[in-house]
């Protein structure tokens, strides 16, 4: 859902000692709502998957779980983080797709 349909503005990144961090400037959308900061950090972990995405768009959740020493469960949860914070999508609808990265 696009940001202005939820009232919260458009957000920066800031890249500060490993961590990415998303900020929502605070402001008043045009149906008089003041939206509040909010901002949303990668883990470690969730930053480290997004590198090796990055390093192969190619690489599946198995793979990230057998470099990361996790499981393919915890993988594609982090992975849905990703996804849901508007880092990456596929590229296609399958899942045999690349990854696109959307944000670095």
């Amino acid at each position: 859902m696009p940001y202005n349909k939820l009232y919260v503005p458009e957000p920066y990144y800031v890249t500060e000692q490993g961590y990415v961090t998303i900020v929502f400037k605070k402001g008043t959308s045009a149906t008089g709502y003041c939206a509040t900061d909010y901002s949303t950090q990668l883990t470690d972990r969730q930053q480290d998957i997004l590198h090796l995405i990055i390093e192969n768009c190619g690489t599946s959740a198995k793979q990230i779980a057998e470099a990361l020493h996790i499981s393919v469960r915890t993988t594609s949860t982090e992975i849905s983080v990703l996804r849901k914070n508007g880092f990456i999508e596929k590229e296609n609808k399958d899942n045999k797709s690349p990854w696109v990265i959307l944000k670095k």
